[in-house]
C-alpha cells in the first residue's frame, strides 16, 4: 500500500500488516480521499480466521473501496 503524508508530503510504501501496527499500535489516524474531495476514514479489521487487515468506513458502511485505489503521485 503506498501512503502519503499530509504534512510532510513523505511518501512510502508499506504492507498491509505494516499499516495495521502502525494505526493500531501508535493509535495513527488515515484516511482516503476520492476525486469529489470525500474522505473515509481507514480503521483496523480482523475476521473470524484472525487475519488483520484495515478497512474504510463511511457513511455506516464498511467498504471493501481501498484494492481499487490508484497508487500515490
Amino acid at each position: 500500500m503506498q501512503w502519503l503524508q499530509d504534512i510532510t508530503g513523505k511518501t512510502g510504501t508499506s504492507t498491509r500488516l505494516q499499516i495495521y501496527d502502525w494505526l493500531k499500535i501508535n493509535v495513527g489516524k488515515a484516511y482516503v480521499e476520492d476525486a469529489a474531495g470525500d474522505v473515509a476514514l481507514v480503521y483496523t479489521r480482523e475476521n473470524s480466521y484472525g487475519t488483520k487487515f484495515v478497512q474504510t468506513y463511511a457513511d455506516g458502511i464498511w467498504r471493501d473501496n481501498l484494492l481499487s485505489l490508484p497508487n500515490c503521485a
